[in-house]
This record gives C-alpha cells, sequence and structure tokens, in this order.
C-alpha cells in the first residue's frame, strides 16, 4: 500500500499532506452499469495520522465515484482535524 502508482494516487490520499499509504478498488456493475468506487489508506495532516475508508456505490460514472471518495475523504480529515 505504501508504493502508490500515479495513476492510482487519488481517493483518500487527496486529505494527505504528507505520506499516504492507499488502496482503491473500482468495479462497474453489469447489472446496472453503476459504479462502485472505493478507496482505503492512512494519511497524515495535521499532525496526526488517520485511517480512512470511504466506500461508495451508485455513481453513473468511475469519475463521479472518484470524486465521491475524495469529498468523502477531504470531510472526514477537516472534521477530523479541527476536534
Amino acid at each position: 500500500m505504501s508504493r502508490v502508482v500515479v495513476e492510482q494516487s487519488w481517493g483518500v490520499s487527496v486529505a494527505a499532506r504528507t505520506a499516504v499509504e492507499l488502496k482503491n478498488g473500482w468495479l462497474q456493475r453489469t447489472t446496472t452499469g453503476l459504479w462502485d468506487v472505493n478507496s482505503i489508506g492512512r494519511v497524515a495532516a495535521g499532525g496526526h495520522r488517520y485511517l480512512v475508508a470511504v466506500l461508495s456505490d451508485g455513481s453513473t460514472s468511475m469519475k463521479d465515484g472518484v470524486s465521491l471518495v475524495e469529498r468523502a475523504a477531504r470531510t472526514a480529515i477537516s472534521s477530523a482535524a479541527t476536534r
């Protein structure tokens, strides 16, 4: 998880200020054509380390799923950092 290829540097990594360990997954459902897009990892922000998992389903495209996952990760880390 600590060797992230450039093509997969999306997901929870957008919430990180420094080192990231990351695993992303995506799948287009054959029955509906909708996408499941998931991202889990360890990120560092604001002097703290966080374990973050964002799971989503029902996106109309992979791009929309990635955007959703990234918004959720940013919101989670931002919220945790202000506590």
